[in-house]
């Protein structure tokens, strides 16, 4: 179905960042429902933790098929697919009773929400190039902050009034929303040109090649380590605020909120600089932020101050850099194989998705009582300092 709405106009761009926001929407509205959740399903915290890994694991393993596909039969037709299987999925998780009912169903709706974030990068490769397509990454990110803000506090209010089951209901809701969106507004982007065989060995190669291409690995490693430092505040923040310091539900979602203002403000400030600033400058000044970030953090930890400032004001920081970096780091990633940008976003959300799964199952693993201000501030700390040490260490090669 063809519409009038062009795939550079600002209607798209906004629908481009509602489908990239589908995941933090998806991963952080039932963070402040997860003690209630544990607590009704009478499991540990650890296991109750496994809400958001096995939504991360399932994200991040589909995207290596799904972004070949929407290279091979379109962008369009795997979000109309991948929105509807997440609303059946959102439905189930909707009805368990146990977490061996609503774990598969979250590794099901993982599987499904990865077809927005996969095919909107995927579409802005189509459509933008150049300082262009830094600009454009760098608005969506911007606005996929929005949905962070938002989520825990929605969720917190919902708990209110509801039980924690009503959080999915939401999420299923959106899905509906979404999928009509993409029905009536975006028409196809992926080029003639650029349809290839979908062929197991073909796909294969094409990982490879750009596993092993410079350019790509030192602009994505950033952004996945980047993604170890949310994912373990994102983890472990609800234990920390809620269980050991005493907040309530709802103060998290503010707490959440003034850290993803600091994404937003890095991100905004990203697509000013788009034009005068090559993408290795701003990952380099966003790392170095991060880092510093991180070194705030970890000095407040080894001082022993029993404070949520200690957490909240250095992640704002960490998250402030990731916002200046995660464009960026995207769109350098992602040039080399503009003939594949399909598969290339989805290797790029692999390895952003691997250390959020990473440090979601170090979290998982701790032993009762062992998710502390103390230890969380340490590992946020450490992934926060390594995506500048790595890009020092493996820089890209100069482009021409």
């Amino acid at each position: 179905m063809r519409t009038m709405i062009q795939p550079t106009s600002l209607a798209v761009i906004i629908l481009l960042t509602c489908l990239t926001g589908i995941t933090p929407l998806s991963i952080d509205m039932p963070l402040a429902g997860l003690p209630a959740l544990a607590l009704a399903f009478g499991e540990p915290e650890g296991r109750a933790q496994l809400v958001v890994g096995v939504f991360l694991a399932g994200f991040a393993l589909a995207q290596l098929v799904l972004g070949p596909v929407s290279d091979r039969y379109g962008r369009r037709p795997v979000l109309l697919v991948g929105l509807t299987v997440y609303v059946a999925a959102g439905v189930a998780c909707l009805f368990a009773d146990s977490l061996s009912v609503l774990l598969p169903a979250r590794f099901i709706q993982g599987i499904a929400a990865c077809a927005g974030p996969v095919a909107a990068r995927a579409v802005v490769a189509d459509v933008y190039e150049g300082s262009d397509a830094q600009r454009a990454m760098s608005i969506v990110t911007a606005g996929m902050g929005v949905a962070p803000i938002a989520a825990p506090m929605l969720g917190g209010v919902l708990l209110i009034w509801f039980e924690w089951p009503a959080i999915f209901v939401a999420l299923a809701g959106t899905g509906v929303a979404l999928l009509l969106a993409v029905t009536l507004m975006l028409q196809e982007t992926r080029p003639e040109s650029r349809i290839g065989p979908l062929r197991p060995l073909s796909i294969l190669r094409s990982y490879g090649q750009m596993l092993g291409n410079r350019t790509f690995m030192a602009f994505s490693m950033p952004s996945m380590l980047s993604g170890g430092a949310l994912f373990s505040f994102i983890a472990a923040a609800p234990f920390v605020i809620i269980g050991e310091l005493g907040h309530e539900p709802q103060m998290f979602g503010v707490y959440f909120a003034s850290v993803m203002i600091g994404f937003i403000g890095g991100a905004t400030l990203s697509a000013r600089l788009a034009r005068s600033r090559v993408p290795v400058t701003m990952v380099r000044l966003g790392t170095s932020v991060m880092m510093a970030g991180g070194a705030v953090m970890l000095a407040g930890a080894l001082s022993g101050i029993h404070h949520v400032a200690v957490l909240i004001g250095p992640m704002a920081i960490i998250m402030f850099g990731t916002g200046l970096m995660r464009p960026n780091s995207i769109t350098g990633a992602m040039k080399p194989f503009r003939d594949r940008a399909g598969t290339a976003s989805a290797l790029v959300g692999f390895l952003q998705m691997g250390g959020g799964v990473l440090a979601g199952l170090v979290a998982a693993t701790r032993p009762e009582g062992g998710i502390t201000l103390y230890s969380t501030s340490i590992a946020i700390a450490i992934f926060a300092s390594l995506p500048l040490i790595i890009f020092t260490v493996m820089p890209p090669r100069p482009q021409p």
